[in-house]
């Protein structure tokens, strides 16, 4: 179908019936992307499935990929093979390891035609702002767009906690320094940390490709609402350092990345664990991607977009329920009983932007500002 059509009979469904937003169901006839089956190598047992995108970068010939089984234990496999011809990959379980995977791909969205207005919300970060008064604000916008992912190939990796540099500026940041009370080259304090290593890197003789149009969120805060993150993230890095103590590891991010990037890619997948819960929405029908936009430093924004070529719906849900959609995110966060976030509340299994620039807090910032007063 071109995409023109697609666009025409999306619209056609959604003002055809008021009452579609937040409701997916309504457009199930509409064509869906592969979906890849994973398969265990010894049981010949059918583990779950999983849209093809998110296999190319999470079971491609030899990732690493780890699973809850029944009773909640994380289990470590490794892949043997991906068909695209039979939609079945192949898993053998393994020792579970400080090794891992990292999928090279290269990600775009594009807004194709827009669907509804922008719509500005308010972020409360203080609970004695006013609504009227208030300067920092989301913006939602609704529009129908063009998802593309290439995945070229992987680097494999391993961690290990100990003590570093965590001067950018240093040659030694990130560097082993066991034992070293300050850093050999700048005298800094080093503090003990994980240290991620590239072990490999390996590319596809043929990469792995997929392209398809739906609806999508855009998701961005203005420069008032970055300018408090920012203050928010300094402030908390300066206790963690005055206090002397290791870095914990989830913290150990506000050294490494944007506090907008943080905020943003955290929240999304935060409001992803709710959409089940708020709008009956499946998690596999929503994915979620961040952006840097050209020419500004320290702004990004979030792209929601259904996994189903031509759509359905999870992405209008995002766009009705959002503020009820972050009272339910905020509760999950805070009812997990993790430092700064996990599998359980925070952690998205094909994630595009490979679980980078994630702490649970952080987003807890953008979740407590928008969302529904509590009864």
């Amino acid at each position: 179908m071109k995409i023109v059509n697609k666009i025409t009979l999306y619209l056609n469904i959604i003002f055809s019936d008021r009452t579609f937003l937040g409701r997916p169901h309504k457009i199930a006839l509409l064509p869906s992307q592969t979906t890849i089956k994973l398969v265990d190598a010894e049981s010949r047992e059918e583990l779950e499935e999983i849209s093809a995108d998110i296999a190319h970068r999470e079971v491609h010939p030899q990732a690493i990929y780890k699973r809850q089984d029944t009773n909640g234990r994380m289990l470590t496999y490794q892949c043997i093979s991906l068909d695209l011809n039979s939609k079945q990959a192949i898993l053998k379980q393994t020792a579970d390891s400080p090794l891992f995977t990292v999928a090279v791909t290269e990600s775009e969205t594009s807004s194709l035609t827009v669907l509804t207005d922008p719509v500005k919300l308010p972020l409360l970060f203080s609970q004695v702002s006013e609504v009227d008064d208030c300067q920092e604000y989301l913006t939602l916008s609704l529009s129908f767009g063009e998802v593309k992912h290439i995945t070229s190939g992987y680097s494999l990796m391993t961690q290990i906690y100990e003590q570093t540099c965590l001067n950018k500026r240093c040659l030694n940041y990130k560097e082993p320094l066991p034992k070293e009370r300050r850093c050999p080259l700048c005298s800094k304090l080093t503090r003990k940390a994980v240290i991620v290593k590239t072990l490999s890197e390996e590319k596809f003789e043929q990469p792995f490709r997929t392209q398809f149009s739906a609806p999508m969120v855009k998701l961005a805060i203005n420069s008032s609402a970055r300018q408090y993150l920012q203050h928010n993230a300094l402030e908390t890095r300066t206790n963690l350092t005055r206090s002397g103590e290791p870095i914990p590891p989830g913290y150990q991010q506000l050294w490494e990345y944007s506090s907008t990037l943080i905020a943003i890619h955290s929240f999304g997948h935060q409001i992803m664990r709710a959409l089940q819960l708020v709008a009956r929405v499946d998690p596999k029908q929503v994915n979620f991607t961040v952006v840097k936009e050209l020419g500004e430093n320290n702004n990004y924004t979030g792209y929601f977009y259904d996994t189903s070529d031509g759509g359905n719906g999870a992405a209008e849900a995002v766009f009705k329920h959002l503020p009820k959609l972050a009272s339910a995110a905020r509760a999950i966060a805070r009812d997990c009983n993790c430092d700064t976030g996990c599998a359980k509340c925070l952690i998205q299994h094909g994630c595009p932007d490979g679980n980078i620039a994630l702490l649970k807090q952080i987003g807890l910032l953008l979740l407590d500002a928008i969302a529904t007063p509590d009864v």
